[in-house]
């Protein structure tokens, strides 16, 4: 018998991702910002905490706001002017 997706990833995250984990990916993922001209880490960790908490961002404006939200305020007045549409867009706008 088949199993909703949904369903599928509530059972695997009960089992193997503990409650107290994922707020902690969660609290890293609100703290997420770049620190200096590193923009390739912040972006490359952005990926895989989004990844790993993807009901924190679960629609496409939620993911550019929070990805633009962690840059340096004098990129961010950049990006936001450029209205991306996409996550990718934002990045290549900084």
């Amino acid at each position: 018998m088949a199993m909703p997706w949904e369903d599928f990833k509530t059972l695997l995250r009960t089992e193997f991702c503990p409650k107290n984990e994922l707020q902690k990916l969660e609290v890293k993922l609100s703290n997420h910002v770049m620190k200096g001209a590193d923009h390739m880490g912040y972006t490359t960790r952005y990926h895989e905490l989004v990844a790993l908490v993807p009901d924190m961002v679960p629609t496409l404006e939620k993911r550019i706001d929070r990805y633009v939200g962690g840059l340096p305020a004098c990129i961010q007045g950049m990006v936001v002017s450029a209205n991306p549409a996409t996550v990718e867009s934002a990045i290549s706008k900084n």
